[in-house]
């Protein structure tokens, strides 16, 4: 199973980095491919006890919007050091219609 945490974070200027969690429209953010008991909104609630999780395999696509525009300048993913780990991130923007294909 692929388990991963994940925090996003936006630099209004060069010097200044804020954490972004309270600017993701967490009602509208998906995850294809995951287990209900591990959902998608878990990557923005902090703390080791929430995950999110696949249901099937090593697989998952997420969307996640924001509330406003946002300029993203980093995305730091919190995982296992064993084989649950993601081995390969792809990153997507302003495309809501991912799916596996």
């Amino acid at each position: 199973m692929y388990t991963c945490n994940i925090y996003a974070y936006v630099g209004a200027k060069i010097d200044t980095i804020m954490e972004l969690s309270s600017q993701v429209d967490t009602k509208r953010a998906i995850a294809l491919n995951q287990n209900e008991a591990h959902p998608v909104a878990n990557l923005f609630i902090h703390g080791s006890q929430y995950e999110l999780q696949s249901d099937a395999d090593d697989q998952l696509v997420i969307f996640i919007p924001f509330k406003e525009k946002v300029r993203i300048q980093g995305i730091r993913f919190v995982a296992p050091a064993n084989d649950n780990r993601p081995v390969r991130v792809k990153l997507f923007i302003n495309n809501a219609n991912l799916d596996f294909a």
